[in-house]
């Protein structure tokens, strides 16, 4: 039963439309389109909207459309947009949104105002009778277009396509959208607004400038503590390392020292891990060993913490290369720097595949330092 309905059944209130009060909120352009990227009552695991802005905005650009971004603060800023999260009131966002050409976002107070003014919307739900927020009145100005992610997952290139639909029914069509490949898979890390930014120890990397609150320093592939200690003298840090650390480092710079990753392989060394844990740094000890040498080492570690396994992605593995190797493609939200160089993924390092900038999509390789980093990569097929 939909929300309003329960009040109306528990209230004895007869249903109608309801009048919300707007207030004049100036932008400097007269035609836009509304997003809002917030979990209000959405039980979506969709977190793409920037990939959807991607697609749309140099279609939108062509024909002087902009895109203004609305909903709480925490929400995090899209690319290419005019950032307006938590800076209106209710009033002034039923303003915005009843001028808007299209308006996109899950059932949240915001699609409810969109729906109320008969603004074309795409609300994006899990499917219309698990939610009791749906876009409920019959506005038949405006369009309720409902995506289900009940069997597979919801493509950004087709939200793409509806909203330049949504917008006008040639839109598509005059620019020629067709993008050459869908998307397949989408991992877990794989967020809107987020990046992870990770260095080797052969170069210090002010990451401050990058718009990184830290940097996560990859001991485990290359030791160098000078190299450690001159960027943890920068900022915040994260070490990953396999090795055990100059304790006489981790004391100087505790304070800028976020958290230790202790990868536990096959020459493991539980005093240092207790020696961190003492320090009163965030420890995280972590493992891809065989369940059996692992299990050998746990009782190691009972007065340290737990040891986290790493996950198996054999499944997912499966599902992806049966769309064929050869048509798949990835990009990544995870930059591992060295030498002034970047790389999308361990992988792409390993085989010195670098990119010359963030978002490039690269072929993906069949090797287990790929699928290690699937929760940060997004995976598309080529189209015949």
């Amino acid at each position: 039963m939909h929300v309003v309905e329960n009040l109306s059944l528990r209230t004895g209130v007869k249903i109608a439309s309801p009048i919300i009060r707007e207030t004049y909120t100036p932008v400097n352009f007269d035609r836009y389109i509304t997003i809002d990227i917030e979990k209000e009552n959405s039980q979506l695991k969709f977190s793409c909207y920037q990939e959807i802005v991607n697609f749309i905005n140099p279609i939108l650009g062509a024909e002087n459309i902009k895109i203004i971004q609305i909903g709480g603060r925490e929400q995090r800023n899209l690319k290419e947009t005019l950032n307006l999260q938590g800076k209106t009131n209710i009033s002034q966002t039923s303003y915005l949104i009843k001028h808007s050409l299209v308006h996109l976002s899950s059932d949240t107070t915001s699609s409810v105002l969109a729906n109320l003014h008969g603004i074309p919307l795409l609300c994006l739900i899990k499917s219309k009778d698990s939610s009791f927020h749906y876009p409920f009145w019959d506005n038949k100005k405006g369009t309720a277009m409902v995506l289900s992610e009940e069997k597979e997952i919801i493509r950004p290139e087709r939200i793409a396509r509806l909203i330049l639909t949504g917008l006008r029914d040639d839109l598509a069509r005059k620019y020629n959208f067709n993008p050459p490949f869908e998307t397949v898979y989408v991992g877990k890390k794989f967020l809107d607004g987020v990046e992870f930014i990770e260095s080797l120890p052969n170069q210090v990397v002010d990451h401050k400038s990058m718009g990184a609150e830290n940097i996560m320093f990859r001991m485990d592939l290359l030791h160098d503590e000078k190299k450690l200690a001159s960027q943890l003298s920068l900022g915040k840090v994260i070490i990953i390392t396999k090795k055990p650390i100059n304790i006489e480092i981790l004391k100087t710079f505790k304070s800028n020292i976020d958290q230790v990753v202790y990868v536990i392989d096959k020459e493991d060394n539980p005093i240092f891990a207790q020696e961190v844990k003492n320090l009163g740094i965030n420890l995280f000890l972590f493992s891809r060993l065989p369940d059996k040498e692992l299990n050998e080492k746990k009782i190691n570690y009972l007065d340290v913490d737990m040891i986290h396994e790493s996950l198996d992605y054999s499944e997912d593995r499966k599902k992806i290369l049966s769309n064929g190797i050869k048509n798949l493609f990835f990009k990544s939200n995870k930059y591992t720097l060295s030498d002034g160089k970047i790389y999308p993924s361990e992988v792409s390092y390993k085989n010195d595949q670098h990119i010359t900038s963030k978002g490039e999509i690269l072929p993906i390789k069949d090797d287990p330092l790929f699928w290690n980093s699937l929760e940060n990569f997004i995976i598309f097929k080529k189209l015949d």
